[in-house]
């Protein structure tokens, strides 16, 4: 018999018997890079109780004239002062892990981690990853807004963080489903002045990012919806009442720069009517002061009032400058999109035989140059925006560092009756500035 013709042992035979080779760590799919949240810088001497109670100086005595002689000397006035109030906003992420995957996974050839410290550290870049996103929204909660309302399982979305226009020309730069994943819970809202009544929460199976000018789509259970809606996140499935809100994320993330930097009070700007729901305290202002009758209180913000245009140097000048002139604000970092800084930006250089000058930033992160300013990207930040920001302003003001709740002393809290165990991770902080004045905003930014 020839050799052959004979079925001898191969690897599909064999292949019950063969083990895996699990080769080194788990390979990271998913872009953790959080720039804005890593550049602003920690307080936590500031925080008392459960805000940053801080006086600023609003404006200063004009008990000055000159006169003549024998004149009657100036009234006497004085400084004013106003006191802002941050408070701390309340995130949290939380795992599960059944007894039996604990200890599966305690050694190296049982799995590529264990589920402890998978869970554990994924959790930990997840929180964060989130948080960088709220820093650049206005601490309402929008993630997105439903297109056109339809009883599907396919809804189309737009104005990504609910504050982008549909642009038609901007593509698939204005994609409504920019903050949205697979996964994740959320509540759709009414676009209205907040009566608080008739949203459903579903879960997201997928995800579709526009390649043009079409909004972006996300499937779920058949959900009944309409135009105008706008999603935020859930804390679990079943919500349905008024009553429910304090478990979505409706007027309850932390204050970004969406909310800070701008000419109106946070919440009170979008497509549709956004509706007080999504502000955040009592009043609508931020840190306790609204805009009204306070003009200390805004940024200045050069909008393309709802067009498209072209990004050029002499409108980020006139931000420097008018940082400057409103506020003294010395200008320490730009942030904006990668289209915006890689292609808009880096273009204009080219065109005008500039030299495309490249920085590197504690952290590792790059940056180019704007008068010797650093301009960085960050994916979170939304489609048609430029962020001149005076750091020195600036803070994320918390209780602590990142925390596992643990006062009944352990970390991982097992459930009752079941081999399971739980872990909760925590932050109580917000975002907060004390001269809103001292920054500025170019809008409406064409990143076709």
């Amino acid at each position: 018999m020839a050799v052959d013709t004979v079925t001898g042992v191969n690897l599909t035979i064999f292949d019950p018997v063969l083990k895996d080779l699990y080769l080194g760590k788990i390979q990271e799919q998913i872009n953790y890079k959080t720039v804005l949240l890593k550049i602003i810088s920690r307080d936590e001497e500031s925080v008392s109780g459960r805000a940053a109670v801080i006086s600023i100086h609003t404006a200063g005595s004009e008990a000055v004239c000159a006169i003549g002689s024998g004149g009657f000397l100036v009234d006497p006035a004085n400084q004013s002062h106003a006191t802002t109030r941050i408070p701390t906003m309340q995130l949290y992420g939380r795992i599960l892990i059944d007894g039996p995957v604990i200890a599966a996974s305690r050694n190296d050839p049982g799995a590529f981690t264990t589920a402890v410290d998978a869970e554990v550290k994924g959790m930990i870049k997840d929180v964060k990853r989130d948080m960088n996103r709220q820093l650049f929204s206005d601490g309402g909660g929008r993630l997105a807004r439903i297109t056109a309302g339809a009883v599907s399982t396919t809804q189309t979305v737009d104005s990504p963080g609910g504050f982008m226009p549909t642009f038609a020309t901007i593509g698939k730069n204005s994609n409504g489903g920019k903050y949205l994943r697979p996964g994740m819970l959320v509540a759709i809202f009414p676009n209205a002045a907040g009566a608080g009544s008739g949203f459903q929460v579903t879960s997201i199976l997928t995800v579709t990012q526009a390649t043009s000018a079409a909004a972006a789509t996300f499937t779920t259970a058949s959900i009944t919806t309409t135009t105008g809606d706008f999603l935020v996140r859930a804390s679990r499935a079943g919500l349905v009442s008024s009553t429910d809100q304090k478990s979505t994320a409706i007027g309850k993330e932390i204050m970004g720069l969406r909310g800070i930097i701008a000419d109106s009070n946070p919440g009170s700007e979008g497509p549709g009517t956004p509706g007080t729901a999504f502000q955040r305290g009592a009043g609508g202002g931020l840190q306790n002061i609204v805009v009204s009758g306070n003009a200390f209180w805004t940024s200045f913000v050069n909008d393309g009032g709802g067009a498209l245009r072209s990004l050029n140097l002499d409108i980020m000048q006139e931000a420097q400058n008018q940082a400057d002139i409103l506020g003294d604000g010395e200008i320490k970092l730009i942030v904006t999109t990668h289209a915006v800084a890689l292609r808009k930006y880096a273009g204009l250089l080219t065109v005008n035989k500039r030299f495309v000058n490249k920085m590197e930033l504690d952290g590792g992160f790059k940056a180019l140059e704007f008068n010797e300013i650093p301009l960085v990207w960050d994916k979170d930040a939304p489609p048609g925006y430029m962020w001149f920001l005076d750091k020195d302003t600036f803070a994320i003001y918390r209780m602590s560092d990142f925390f596992w709740l643990d006062q009944d002393g352990a970390v991982l809290a097992r459930l009752a009756d079941k081999d399971a165990f739980q872990a909760t991770l925590a932050l109580y902080a917000d975002l907060g500035t004390t001269s809103r004045n001292r920054h500025a905003v170019l809008e409406d930014l064409d990143e076709s």
